[in-house]
């Protein structure tokens, strides 16, 4: 790092701070031992302004003797040291261009984040990929902040209700969030769909496997023939939030999974088979019923109320088909165990 002489007061301070200390380089310096700096500083009789000038440099020593493999073209990933560690000082993440767009930030506490006190190693793992993912946005620091800020709150939130998969969040997991966000920040209730929206398609996009439980599937992970693909309206994704019986859904994820990976029915296909359905499971949840337990005369009621609707005749065969091929695939499945 280059020292201009009217910074060389400034350095030899930092220099005998270090005498101090057990940090033989700067790759050594952390969170940490950053605020034992501040604290020091805080203690001394100086202006603002000198302590902050002082604390710039201390950061551009950190940042500008990043080795090489932290160069700025390369991407971020978990599998780095430094998200490895229980706190995360994002000023000093291993990209030079993108830790010192977070120079800018003013108030640079908000840039930890404390796993320290995460109960669920698998939320303390998720969290570090999507906040990765984030990482590696092309965006400046001001739109970055609009999702790390509803992100770090999201961590908080599922620490806080219990919930350890972020995949699996229901639909009244979600409403709740959405509630949660705006009692902590209004500015970042718009932001409650868009951030768990980003954080379910991260996950299931950089796992190695497909997660056939997750609520929301994205179909970017398959590699699906393009002959069962419609190119001019591309299915993004299939949704299971609005089944709220756990074993329902989970039948219904089975039957899906069976349609995408031994069927060769479009994707278009398969979506509309989802919809009939699902229609169909969430009528059963209005009565907590599960679909192992019914019994004809449950049938026969469904079958009644889609004849009191203004429903074509296509589209009641189209009801009564698909639930019966998913009957016929359940009752298959039953039976092997």
């Amino acid at each position: 790092m280059v020292v201009t002489n009217s910074e060389a007061k400034y350095y030899n301070r930092l220099y005998k701070f270090f005498q101090h200390t057990e940090i033989k380089s700067s790759l050594e310096i952390d969170y940490d031992i950053r605020k034992i700096y501040v604290d020091s500083l805080e203690k001394e009789n100086i202006s603002s302004k000198y302590r902050l000038e002082l604390i710039s440099l201390f950061d551009r020593l950190k940042i500008e003797n990043m080795p090489e493999i932290y160069l700025e073209n390369q991407s971020i990933s978990i599998e780095q040291d430094f998200f490895k560690k229980d706190k995360l000082f994002l000023l000093y993440v291993p990209n030079k261009k993108k830790a010192q767009t977070f120079r800018k930030v003013r108030n640079k506490e908000e840039l930890l984040w404390d796993f320290s006190n995460i109960h669920s190693a698998k939320l303390k793992k998720q969290i570090k990929i999507v906040l990765c993912g984030i990482l590696n946005m092309d965006i400046d620091q001001r739109k970055r902040r609009y999702f790390l800020e509803p992100l770090k709150l999201l961590m908080q939130y599922c620490n806080k209700y219990g919930i350890d998969d972020i995949e699996e969040m229901e639909q009244a997991d979600e409403n709740r969030f959405c509630l949660y966000l705006s009692t902590q920040s209004e500015t970042m209730k718009k932001q409650a769909l868009t951030i768990i929206e980003f954080s379910r398609k991260t996950l299931f996009l950089t796992r190695p496997d497909i997660n056939w439980k997750a609520c929301v599937w994205y179909m970017d992970k398959f590699q699906l023939d393009k002959s069962r693909i419609n190119a001019s309206t591309p299915i993004q994704k299939m949704s299971f939030l609005n089944i709220h019986n756990k074993e329902n859904r989970e039948y219904l994820q089975s039957y899906v999974k069976y349609l995408i990976g031994i069927s060769d029915m479009a994707l278009s296909s398969i979506r509309n088979s989802l919809g009939y359905v699902s229609r169909f499971l969430q009528y059963l949840d209005e009565s907590n019923k599960k679909v192992t337990e019914l019994e004809i005369d449950d049938i026969e009621d469904y079958v009644s109320i889609l004849n009191e609707q203004d429903i074509k005749y296509a589209t009641f065969n189209q009801y009564i088909l698909n639930i019966h091929t998913f009957f016929l695939f359940l009752n298959e499945k039953i039976s092997k165990y």
